[in-house]
């Protein structure tokens, strides 16, 4: 599947099933909702308190990316 394509469904996902709108990246604010990419596909995360990083769960316990990974956010 392509990469475009994979994106477009996460974020449709998202906004369908949990009826939250999408926001462009720099009007996302602490604690909203991040999609970001990883090695194998796509994950969700939190904005964090310092507003510069997502935090998420991976299978060793929390991690953090820069935000400059994300790719799509939803305000909570």
């Amino acid at each position: 599947m392509p990469e475009r394509l994979r994106f477009e469904r996460w974020r449709g996902k998202v906004t369908a099933e949990y009826g939250m709108q999408p926001v462009p990246l720099p009007l996302a604010r602490r604690g909203d909702l991040v999609l970001f990419k990883r090695a194998r596909g796509y994950s969700l995360g939190i904005l964090s308190l310092n507003g510069m990083d997502v935090t998420a769960l991976g299978a060793k316990g929390y991690f953090q990316v820069p935000l400059s990974a994300a790719q799509s956010g939803w305000r909570v």
